[in-house]
């Protein structure tokens, strides 16, 4: 209840409001350092893709408008990733992980290791040392859970509560029910909980269905590994896509990742409108005010 997260639009429009306020708040003169300090501390828990992309993006917007914007707040501004595990992006080559971390040490993005969380309260976090970290804002990045409805079905669920399915998407023991995407796990072996794994078996049960109907035979499903894209700030973006072999960073990268991105929107006005946001964002920057 004191975390914001990333998961929907409502999301992004109240942490976009509160990363306002506390540039506002910090601003105000008289306002005590150890006060300032905290809302002007920027945290974000989970070091995946999503987590690293965001901290990337505050960062971005941060140095272009805070000496523009609150030029007595420049230097005084920090944000801070906290991941359980040994490195961040699990996901990636060790190599791609490893430019990622001094990517953000060099911008002065704190990255903290093996530092799991263990509450978050109004004035910050705790983690599992004890330590108290106050902060302003705290963003919550790390791991899936289940939905209230999925967590209350009699079926058998493995660790992270999704629903242990077979290899045709049928939740254990009961063949007409069908568990797709992060509410389902294959107990033959866990798909990464990302967008293009829930796409392609959302188009698999599609089909699945349709074959059934007209009785014709029905195959497993098959992940098709299409890679990880992540962007990491300063217009520099990781690639890593296995079946090519290939292992990009940089900014080519950060073309090749915005490129991709473009075409997975459905609609050509939508794909339209990005490009103008894009071409505003190049041009005026990014915009800090409130609305």
């Amino acid at each position: 209840e004191h975390a914001l997260f990333l998961k929907e639009l409502t999301d992004a429009r109240r942490l976009r409001e509160r990363i306002i306020q506390c540039l506002e708040r910090a601003s105000v003169p008289g306002t005590a350092s150890e006060e300032r300090a905290k809302l002007l501390h920027f945290v974000v828990v989970g070091g995946g893709a999503t987590g690293i992309e965001f901290a990337a993006e505050l960062h971005d917007l941060l140095v272009e408008n805070v000496p523009r914007s609150y030029p007595e707040l420049v230097g005084k501004v920090k944000i801070t990733l906290f991941e359980a595990m040994s490195s961040v992006l699990s996901g990636f080559d060790e190599s791609l992980r490893d430019y990622t971390i001094k990517s953000f040490k060099r911008r002065g993005i704190e990255v903290r290791l093996e530092s799991p969380v263990a509450e978050i309260h109004v004035g910050g976090l705790r983690l599992n040392s004890g330590e108290e970290i106050p902060a302003g804002t705290v963003v919550w990045t790390s791991g899936v859970q289940a939905t209230p409805f999925v967590a209350q079905l009699p079926f058998e669920r493995d660790r992270a509560g999704r629903l242990i399915v077979d290899e045709y998407l049928r939740i254990k023991d009961h063949p007409h029910i069908y568990a797709p995407g992060d509410n389902g796990s294959i107990a033959a072996g866990p798909l990464p909980m990302t967008a293009q794994a829930a796409m392609q078996q959302g188009k698999y049960l599609a089909k699945t269905l349709n074959r059934m109907a007209r009785g014709k035979e029905v195959k497993p499903f098959k992940f098709n590994n299409l890679g990880m894209l992540a962007y990491i700030g300063d217009n520099r973006a990781l690639a890593d896509i296995p079946k090519a072999k290939l292992r990009w960073r940089g900014f080519l990268t950060y073309l090749f990742w915005r490129s991709a991105y473009l075409t997975r929107l459905v609609s050509f006005k939508n794909k339209t409108l990005v490009l103008f946001d894009w071409f505003k964002t190049i041009v005026f920057g990014r915009d800090l005010s409130r609305f």
